[in-house]
C-alpha cells in the first residue's frame, strides 16, 4: 500500500499557502508517475476538492494500469492552519474500487514509526524550510524543463530528495526520491507527468462511514497493487 506519507509531500512547504487558500482553484491539480520497488508503476493524480478561506480540501487518485486487474483508489485530506501558520490535517478520508462509500481515516494512520512523518513536511516558517536546501537544479522531465530548489530530509532511514519548482503550479513539487536500504516500500520515485484543469473530486465526504477492517487492510498494507 502507498502509504499517505507519499501522497501528502507535495505540500512542500507551507509556505506554498502563505497567501491564504482562496487563491487556489477547485478543481486544478498535477499528475505524477510514480515507480516502487516491488509494485508496479502507478499513476497519482492530486487535485483540488474544495476551497475555502479557512480549510482547503485535496483528492489524491491513485490509478495501477499494468496489473492483472486495474487498482483504483481515492484519498483526500481537509487541510488548515495552525496559529503558527504551518499546515494541520482535519478530516482525511479513503474509498476503494469496490466501495460505495468513503471511509473516515483515523489519526494514528498520519505516523510512520518506520521513516518520515506527515509533520516532518509541514513547515512552519522558511527557515525550517532553508535548513533542507540542498541547492538549485535544472531538471529535464517528461513535462519538460523546470528550474528547481533540491531539498532533502532524513528521518529513521528513509532519505527523501525533492524538487520543487515555485513556477509549476499548482503544488510546485516537480520530482522526489525516496530510498531505504531496510523498507523496502520506502523506496520509489514520483515525477511530475502533465498539469491538471477541472477535476470533479469523487469522495463526498458527507457520505463518509467509519473506517471498517478492508479499509484498515488498504492502510495497513495489503498488496494493493501485486
Amino acid at each position: 500500500m502507498i502509504k499517505v506519507i507519499i501522497l501528502i509531500c507535495i505540500f512542500l512547504p507551507a509556505n506554498l499557502f502563505a497567501q491564504g487558500f482562496e487563491i487556489y482553484k477547485k478543481g486544478d491539480g498535477a499528475k505524477y508517475h510514480m515507480k516502487m520497488q516491488d509494485n508496479p508503476d502507478s499513476e497519482i493524480s492530486i487535485y483540488f476538492a474544495d476551497v475555502k478561506k479557512e480549510s482547503i480540501s485535496v483528492e489524491f487518485f491513485i490509478y495501477a494500469q499494468n496489473t492483472l486487474i486495474p487498482v483504483k483508489l481515492y484519498q483526500q485530506f481537509l487541510l488548515a492552519k495552525n496559529t503558527d501558520g504551518s499546515l494541520m490535517i482535519k478530516e482525511s478520508y479513503i474509498q476503494g474500487p469496490d466501495e460505495k462509500y468513503p471511509q473516515r481515516m483515523n489519526p494514528e494512520s498520519f505516523t510512520n514509526s518506520n521513516g518520515i512523518e506527515l509533520n516532518d513536511f509541514f513547515f512552519s516558517d522558511e527557515k525550517q524550510l532553508k535548513a533542507s536546501l540542498i541547492g538549485k537544479e535544472e531538471l529535464l522531465m517528461a513535462a519538460g524543463k523546470a528550474r528547481t530548489h533540491h531539498y532533502r530530509k532524513v528521518h529513521n532511514g528513509q532519505h527523501i530528495d525533492y524538487w520543487i519548482s515555485h513556477d509549476s503550479k499548482p503544488f510546485g513539487l516537480i520530482k522526489m526520491i525516496s530510498k531505504n536500504e531496510k523498507v523496502a516500500e520506502q523506496n520509489y520515485t514520483v515525477e511530475l507527468l502533465a498539469i491538471l484543469k477541472n477535476v470533479t473530486a469523487t469522495i463526498n465526504p458527507k457520505n463518509a462511514k467509519p473506517l471498517d477492517q478492508n479499509g484498515k487492510k488498504i492502510l495497513n498494507g495489503v498488496p494493493t497493487f501485486k
